[in-house]
């Protein structure tokens, strides 16, 4: 009898059913599915429709009545929600083995990708039955479900937007990097969408047999629902043209080889100029580093003014994106030299190098991810204190490193921590550049075998860029800011990674908004969520001082900084943040033990900088008690406070006549104000710097702001002085190079504009 029973039971449940149990349980054990959230949430909606919407119709004698549609389109819906809720109910005891930050938000994510996935997929199979009432009912789901797929496609390819809704998928989001998501109004109005069109659908059914006068009304009204708010779908950010972006961004202008779409309220005459200049000096390096031909078509940019606006309308914030095959890319611009530009640009100029549709390497039909984004790495060629060989030889060191022919597949390259995959794929191309030149790189971009190119595979050819990384300098501490830097997990190893980001967003949200009390309660949630991560505690703290919790922010750093398992570098971290909290305090005996305990942890020119000044500013307040003060809130101050507070530091400068107030003041003013005022400061400023780290910086700070105000002569004196002084290797010399390559090409901008006018 229990045989029987069990015959039975798998009878009913059938092949689709015994496909999605196995799904669901399967996608326990894997990352970001076994979460109650959104990947689970999609499986779940993409299996009601793949193996709900067969297994109805092959059971339809079991709910279809031609004489009653709405009947049985609520009878169909039945046992897709049932298995929906099983589904929902083994991902939310799943969490007794892994933990789920926030059920409640998750269970809010999985009605809408999954259970609102039901009516959808109830009225296909309803549509496709009474259309089709033999076999061939399942062709006609699979032509349905196939074309919407290849509309869905075919938005993706050909549009801006990397993130896309589906009727029958759910949501898609394109970046692994971007993890928060989509806010849930945005699913509610989607599911508002595709619930109309299947009522829609469904009462076209009925309007076919015999129907009542509510019959008609109700299609009328369902169809009129589903077509405004498909009419009204970009306003409600559930799909975004390329036509909508650029009415959103209101600005445009073409250069020699560029079309560019900016935001017109964010780039006023002069940046525009400078936006335009900066485009055609990248294009001029990028050729003449790789020596590829300049493209048959103006290129396309698409400039946010910031991340909320480029989530808003292309569905990535933290994420800049080349779409190669239509010769187009998505940036955010720093101003003038922004290395990121660079890295996009470079994608674009190799599109015609690759001898394949996509623009991209690939090997076996599959893209060489080590190859796409170490090319564009190496020719952007930035450096934060050190540049990439520096920093994959400390990698290399730590054993940390990815072996290449890993970093040339997918899921090798996407699998791992963001920033190591980028750092060592860009160093091994630039190494591969330098040492075998541009033409056999640009060989192996097309063909994608490096023995064809190289006469070696990936392996041979790693074992010679490691013998070079061996024999780089560096030093202890260098290794340690390595091991803080790159000893981070990807979004597939994190804890609740998507639910601590919102997190994360939601306190920056509304601390912007004030409700300091809300954004602390978001942030001590984010300890309980993840309570032994030293990143995130870090993070909290300088979140809860702007909240105004100062002391539960410095338990916080007191505990990082005792903390056995962080490295040298976060300890210097944390007693800084420490230090800056007893200043705060009037303690400034604490502080300056802090700041002192941390200078001999901190690695790197920038942290020193920044402690020098507080050591200094310190040292300086019996005497310039006025400028310590202006210097404590400067350094402290965020946002519209900033600006009172540079305000401070220039009467500190005027009365007190403080070296520091002035380094600063400087450092300020030329990055936001050109006038020859801040010229005169600038100089006075370097004149009487005796630091060398921050005289060096200084420099680098006037070099930028000599180059972006048009006055292309004197910066390139002052990156001459730069590049001599700046050690092999360092974030200087990198800069420098850049800026003195552009002086040699003569790409800088020539706004005609001398000093005394730029008032």
């Amino acid at each position: 009898m229990r045989s029987e029973a069990l015959r039975g039971a798998a009878s009913r449940l059938g092949l689709p059913g015994w496909g999605a149990l196995l799904a669901v349980v399967a996608a326990q054990f894997v990352p970001l599915t076994q979460l109650l959230g959104y990947e689970f949430s999609t499986l779940c909606g993409v299996l009601t429709i793949w193996l709900g919407v067969p297994w109805l119709i092959a059971r339809r004698e079991q709910w279809w009545n031609a004489e009653q549609v709405w009947r049985s389109w609520f009878a169909a819906m039945r046992p897709l929600a049932l298995a929906l809720l099983a589904a929902g109910a083994v991902s939310a005891l799943n969490a007794l083995r892994v933990q789920n930050c926030d059920l409640a938000a998750g269970g809010w994510i999985f009605l809408w990708l999954a259970l609102g996935a039901v009516p959808t997929a109830a009225a296909l199979a309803l549509v496709s039955v009474a259309a089709r009432p033999g076999r061939s009912a399942h062709a006609v789901a699979l032509t349905v479900v196939a074309a919407s797929y290849a509309a869905t496609l075919l938005f993706l390819a050909t549009q801006p937007a990397i993130t896309a809704y589906n009727s029958f998928f759910g949501y898609f989001a394109g970046s692994i990097y971007d993890e928060a998501l989509q806010p849930v109004a945005t699913h509610a109005w989607f599911r508002a969408y595709t619930l109309s069109a299947a009522v829609a659908a469904v009462g076209f059914v009925v309007l076919r047999g015999v129907h009542r006068t509510q019959d008609r009304a109700l299609f009328l009204l369902a169809a009129a629902s589903a077509m405004t708010l498909f009419a009204y779908r970009g306003e409600l950010g559930l799909e975004r043209s390329r036509a909508y972006v650029e009415r959103a961004l209101g600005g445009r202008m073409e250069t020699a080889h560029f079309e560019i779409f900016f935001d017109a309220g964010a780039f006023d005459e002069r940046a525009r100029k400078l936006l335009a200049s900066d485009h055609e000096a990248r294009f001029e390096e990028i050729r003449r580093v790789l020596g590829v031909e300049a493209p048959a078509q103006k290129l396309r940019s698409f400039v946010y003014a910031n991340r909320e606006q480029k989530g808003a309308l292309m569905g990535a914030r933290n994420t800049l994106f080349a779409k190669v095959w239509l010769g187009e890319m998505q940036i955010l611009w720093g101003g003038l030299g922004d290395s990121m530009l660079a890295h996009e640009l470079t994608h674009l100029m190799l599109a015609q190098s690759a001898g394949n549709w996509t623009g991209l390497p690939t090997r076996f039909g599959l893209p060489l991810n080590g190859v796409l984004e170490g090319v564009a790495n190496a020719v952007e060629w930035s450096a934060e204190e050190r540049d990439d060989h520096a920093w994959s030889a400390a990698i290399v060191r730590l054993g940390k490193g990815v072996p290449v022919a890993e970093l040339m597949t997918p899921t090798g390259f996407w699998s791992r921590s963001g920033d190591t995959v980028y750092t060592l794929s860009g160093s091994f191309i630039r190494w591969l550049i330098e040492t075998r030149g541009a033409p056999s790189f640009l060989a192996v971009y097309r063909s994608g075998d490096p023995v064809a190119a190289y006469g070696a595979d990936w392996p041979t050819l790693e074992s010679g860029w490691r013998a070079f990384l061996s024999a780089y300098p560096l030093r202890a501490e260098e290794l340690d800011a390595a091991s803080f830097r790159f000893d981070r997990p990807s979004v597939f190893e994190k804890r609740c990674a998507r639910t601590i980001a919102s997190r994360f967003e939601e306190a920056s949200s509304k601390l912007s908004q004030g409700a300091n009390a809300a954004a602390a309660t978001c942030l001590k949630q984010i300890l309980a969520d993840d309570p032994s991560n030293l990143l995130y505690k870090m993070r909290v703290a300088g979140l809860l001082r702007r909240a105004g919790e100062s002391v539960r922010a410095e338990a916080l750093v007191l505990e990082v900084a005792e903390d056995g398992r962080a490295t040298r570098a976060q300890r210097g971290d944390a007693r800084r943040s420490a230090g800056d909290l007893a200043w705060a305090r009037g303690e400034t005996a604490a502080a300056r033990r802090l700041f002192e305990e941390a200078l001999a942890l901190t690695p790197g020119s920038g942290g020193q900088r920044a402690l020098g000044v507080r050591l200094q500013a310190l040292a300086e307040a019996t005497e310039r008690p006025r400028a310590a003060e202006a210097i404590r809130r400067y350094l402290g101050a965020e946002g519209p406070a900033l600006a009172i507070s540079a305000l401070e530091l220039g009467e500190a400068v005027a009365t007190e006549q403080s070296q520091v107030a002035r380094y600063l003041l400087a450092v300020r003013l030329l990055q936001f104000e050109a006038s020859a005022a801040t010229e005169r400061l600038a100089t006075e400023a370097l004149a009487a710097e005796r630091d060398p780290a921050r005289a060096s910086f200084l420099l680098r700070v006037q070099g930028r702001y000599l180059a972006r105000n048009g006055a292309a002569k004197l910066a390139c004196e002052v990156w001459k002085k730069v590049a001599s002084a700046a050690p092999k290797g360092s974030e200087g010399a990198v800069e420098a190079a850049m800026w003195l390559g552009r002086c040699e090409a003569g790409t800088l901008p020539n706004l005609d504009a001398p000093p005394s006018e730029w008032e």
